[in-house]
C-alpha cells in the first residue's frame, strides 16, 4: 500500500482563474491537524459504508481491496453519520481501468437526490480532474459555468494515493505526493463525504481515511 504520510517540495506552479497546478516532488502530504474519524481497509467489504446506489450488487470485496462498480453501471456510497466541511480525505485506489469514465468524490452533500446536493470532484483514469461546484443548495448541474476543469495529471497506471483537502472556502487535491491541484472559489457547507464510480471497469479501493473537524465540534 502506498505510504500516505509524505513530505514534498514544490517544483513548478501555474495559476489561472483561481486554479493552481503544482508539480511537487516526494516527501508528509496531508497534515495531521484533525483527528481521524473514519478509516477502512475494506477487510469487511463495504460494511462500514452506507450504500446509496448499487442496483447490480457490483460493490464486492476483492483480494485486499473493494471492487467499486462494474462496466456500464453507476455505484454510490457514503461515509455515514459524519457531517463536515473541513477535512482531509485519503484514498488508496487503482483507477487504471482502461475506461475514461470517472471516480467521483462528493462533499458537502445533504439528503436528497444524489446529483443535486454537494460539490463533486471527477477523476478520470486518463488524469483529467474536474470539479462540479454547487453554487447554491440544490443547484448542482443547473449551470454549466460551475463545471470547472481543474487540470490534467499523468494517466493512472496502478495503485495511487489521492488526497483531497477540503476547507470551507477552498480545496486541494494531491496525487501520489507528486502533483497538486488547488481551487479557492468555492463555499462548502457541512455535509457528507461520498464516493461515486461510473462505468469504471471497475475501480479498486484499497484504503480510505477521513480526518476531519466535524459539525459537532
Amino acid at each position: 500500500m502506498t505510504d500516505v504520510r509524505r513530505s514534498y517540495w514544490s517544483a513548478a506552479f501555474l495559476v489561472f482563474a483561481g486554479i493552481t497546478l503544482i508539480a511537487v516532488a516526494a516527501g508528509p502530504v496531508h497534515s495531521q491537524e484533525y483527528p481521524i474519524v473514519f478509516s477502512d481497509d475494506f477487510s469487511q467489504g463495504a460494511a462500514q459504508w452506507e450504500i446509496l446506489w448499487d442496483p447490480n450488487g457490483s460493490i464486492q470485496p476483492g483480494a485486499g481491496y473493494l471492487v467499486f462498480g462494474d462496466y456500464g453501471q453507476e455505484v454510490h456510497m457514503r461515509i455515514p453519520e459524519i457531517l463536515t466541511n473541513d477535512f482531509n480525505l485519503v484514498i488508496d485506489a487503482d483507477l487504471n481501468t482502461g475506461s475514461e469514465d470517472w471516480l467521483g468524490i462528493r462533499f458537502g452533500a445533504t439528503e436528497g437526490h444524489p446529483w443535486y446536493y454537494g460539490h463533486v470532484i471527477f477523476i478520470r483514469p486518463n488524469g483529467t480532474v474536474q470539479l462540479l461546484r454547487e453554487p447554491a443548495p440544490g443547484q448542482l448541474k443547473n449551470d454549466a459555468t460551475d463545471n470547472f476543469y481543474l487540470g490534467k495529471l499523468p494517466a493512472f497506471t496502478g495503485l495511487s494515493t489521492l488526497e483531497v483537502l477540503v476547507r470551507p472556502e477552498k480545496l486541494e487535491i494531491i496525487v501520489d505526493g507528486l502533483h497538486t491541484l488547488t481551487f479557492d472559489d468555492i463555499s462548502v457547507r457541512p455535509g457528507y463525504v461520498e464516493l461515486y464510480a461510473v462505468n469504471p471497469g471497475p475501480v479498486k479501493l484499497y484504503y480510505v481515511e477521513l480526518a476531519a473537524r466535524t459539525q459537532d465540534e
